[in-house]
């Protein structure tokens, strides 16, 4: 089902048993998709979205001003940045692992306690994993990197074909296209020491 709610803001959206796609239109709307793979759409960082555990795998897409921060509500699994702006995304303390997808912009992607699996798109990203065993995701080969280590730890990946950036703090694991690394074996790689 798809429902949309196109009024002047403060709509109240709710999704049937099945898979579902949600937009409140402007303004500050609340959606509710039950059970089913639902989808999403999240305009206005007051939106709130609301979803049960285990209630199937359920994705929001944000597309927010400019400088904006959201956060990411307990029971979703999938958070993606659409549009063109640099947004911050935080997953909530109540979620308990997602997949954050970034979009062209700078972007501020920041996990939770659990695990979660983080991916830039393009711009000088910052990923940070905060708690929890995390991965970040989507990369090139590991040789299509320059790849330092900070004193505080965190790596610096710079493209050397577009010289696009991701600094990467809180990190446990890197997939790249043709390999993964541990931090600690990406660290030993590059010459560095974990304190």
């Amino acid at each position: 089902m798809t429902a949309n709610a196109f009024g002047p803001g403060g709509d109240s959206v709710e999704g049937t048993s099945g898979n579902d796609l949600l937009d409140g239109g402007p303004g500050a709307d609340t959606l509710a998709g039950g059970a089913g793979y639902d989808i999403y759409f999240v305009d206005n960082v007051d939106d709130v979205v609301v979803e049960l555990d285990n209630q199937g795998y359920d994705t929001i897409r944000v597309n927010l001003a400019a400088g904006s921060t959201y956060t990411v509500p307990a029971h979703i699994e999938d958070a993606r940045l659409s549009g063109h702006n640099a947004v911050n995304l935080l997953v909530g303390a109540d979620n308990t692992g997602c997949t954050l997808t970034g979009n062209d912009a700078a972007n501020l992607l920041t996990g939770g306690s659990a695990g979660d699996y983080l991916r830039g798109g393009g711009g000088a990203d910052t990923l940070d994993g905060a708690g929890g065993f995390d991965i970040v995701g989507g990369l090139d080969n590991v040789g299509d990197y320059t790849i330092v280590q900070g004193e505080d730890g965190a790596f610096l990946l710079t493209s050397v074909f577009s010289g696009a950036t991701i600094t990467a703090r809180n990190i446990e694991s890197f997939q790249f296209s043709d390999a993964t690394y541990l931090a600690a074996d990406l660290a030993t790689m590059i010459g560095v020491q974990l304190s």
